[in-house]
């Protein structure tokens, strides 16, 4: 999007730039988020079994996505991230909708008042 101050603050048509291709090892883009003068980039894949990672990238065409090993997704499924103003911090958001929780059953099937999330602080 080359003009999104323009959409959100004067309601304005989106103008969309060339769009560019990033390896990320078959996953798809879950969440993005400018941290300082780089993106964050939640990846994984459509669906809840698959894996997925945390990467890096400058933003330039000609740049590719660096992944984050340093950051231990273990059974997280990362579906939203983003920094905390402020701080050099930021929060990945787990999607456990799908995970077994009481009695068997998936997170997403259970009262509203038992369902939850996890998320993950890290410095990237």
């Amino acid at each position: 999007l080359d003009n999104p101050e323009d959409v959100v603050l004067q309601g304005k048509p989106a103008r969309l730039g060339v769009p560019m291709e990033l390896d990320l090892g078959g996953r798809g883009i879950r969440s993005i988020e400018r941290v300082g003068a780089d993106y964050l980039i939640a990846a994984g894949p459509p669906a809840d079994a698959g894996s997925f990672a945390i990467y890096r990238w400058s933003g330039g065409a000609q740049d590719a996505p660096e992944a984050l090993a340093f950051v231990a997704l273990d059974d997280l499924r990362p579906e939203a991230l983003f920094a905390l103003p402020g701080s050099a911090q930021a929060v990945l958001l787990s999607d456990d909708g799908g995970v077994r929780a009481g009695k068997g059953r998936a997170c997403k099937d259970l009262p509203a008042a038992r369902q939850s999330f996890r998320a993950l602080g890290f410095r990237p």
